[in-house]
């Protein structure tokens, strides 16, 4: 599955510099005729290499309750968060990418990064139920922090969830 189209312009014995970007997390899902087996459904996004930038962010720890299996989903535009669904209708609402944390030790936070995003406007959510979402099918997924922010061509977008 290849979430959209890309346009870019080439000259004639010109070079495009693109990025292919496999979304390992909503590409691979659990056989539901055999739970012992999973099933491979490549799921990628191109992206322009002089459109691009990146979220990063800090995730606060108080948020990352007991049983908490969290990552960070980002949405193009200003949105109502989903799951990740690769057979929802054309038109449901799909993270672009999401970004698991990783602790830094020097600071005790932690950090989440997502890159090769087009510019324009994100909605970015945490979920401490990243462990449900199956990529296939709809699944009730909560986002608690939700907040906004505009990526810009080489910048990087920092986000507090908080």
């Amino acid at each position: 599955t290849i979430s959209a189209p890309i346009n870019f312009t080439m000259q004639k014995d010109g070079n495009v510099g693109l990025t292919i970007d496999f979304d390992l997390r909503a590409s691979i899902s659990q056989d539901p005729s055999n739970t012992n087996n999973y099933i491979l459904h490549p799921v990628i996004r191109a992206v322009d290499n002089t459109k691009y930038g990146t979220i990063s962010g800090i995730v606060k720890q108080s948020l990352l309750t007991a049983g908490c299996v969290p990552a960070v989903y980002m949405y193009n535009g200003e949105v109502t968060p989903g799951d990740v669904n690769t057979n929802a209708p054309s038109g449901e609402i799909q993270p672009i990418t999401s970004a698991l944390l990783a602790l830094n030790s020097t600071t005790n936070q932690y950090n989440f990064a997502a890159s090769f995003l087009p510019p324009g406007l994100y909605t970015v959510a945490l979920t401490c139920q990243a462990g449900d979402d199956h990529p296939n099918a709809a699944d009730n997924i909560t986002f608690y922090p939700i907040t906004t922010t505009t990526v810009t061509t080489g910048g990087n977008a920092v986000v507090i969830l908080q």
